[in-house]
């Protein structure tokens, strides 16, 4: 009885081990491709923010690259920018990685080019608003007193150690 048992047991066994050869060899030679599911909605990159003559030098950037996360523990880049306000919006979403910003301003410049900026509920926290003609900001403004049309110059300084969407160190909007 017990040597019809283990006949029994073994030829099981005999069967699982062939079906799982068998599954190997079929799906090493037909390779599975997945399904696409073509219901979702598909994410486009956005263009640039950009409309001009790039600022900043890609040799720069791939240089500062090369360091390492260990030794390198801030990178402080300092950014002024100056221009027109064709744009001002609040409480929207930037296209460029789909985050919800408290303010957007887009700026024309020299030549007609363009740059925007977007800051989350955070950063609007950081920005210190002043007039050129009151630097020490004894009359303190507020993002709302900007408009379309000022000109203004943004002095924001960014930790490029930190992620893109959260490296404002520190902003100062200046209405001409």
């Amino acid at each position: 009885m017990s040597n019809k048992i283990l006949k029994i047991v073994f030829v099981v066994l005999f069967l699982v081990v062939l079906g799982e050869v068998g599954y190997f060899f079929y799906y090493s030679h037909n390779q599975i491709v997945p399904s696409v599911d073509t219901t979702k909605t598909k994410i486009t990159p956005i263009p640039t923010q950009r409309n001009g003559k790039e600022a900043i030098n890609n040799e720069t950037i791939e240089e500062m690259k090369n360091y390492n996360a260990g030794i390198l523990k801030k990178s402080i880049l300092q950014n002024t920018s100056s221009g027109k306000i064709v744009e001002i919006a609040t409480n929207g979403i930037n296209p460029k990685n789909n985050i919800h910003f408290a303010i957007k301003i887009k700026l024309v410049g020299d030549n007609d080019e363009t740059n925007t900026f977007y800051y989350n509920d955070d950063e609007i926290k950081m920005i210190i608003i002043n007039k050129t003609s009151d630097p020490i900001n004894k009359n303190p403004l507020t993002i709302n007193d900007l408009k379309e049309g000022d000109l203004i110059t943004i002095n924001e300084a960014l930790d490029m150690t930190k992620d893109p969407d959260h490296n404002l160190v520190s902003n100062t909007i200046s209405i001409q």
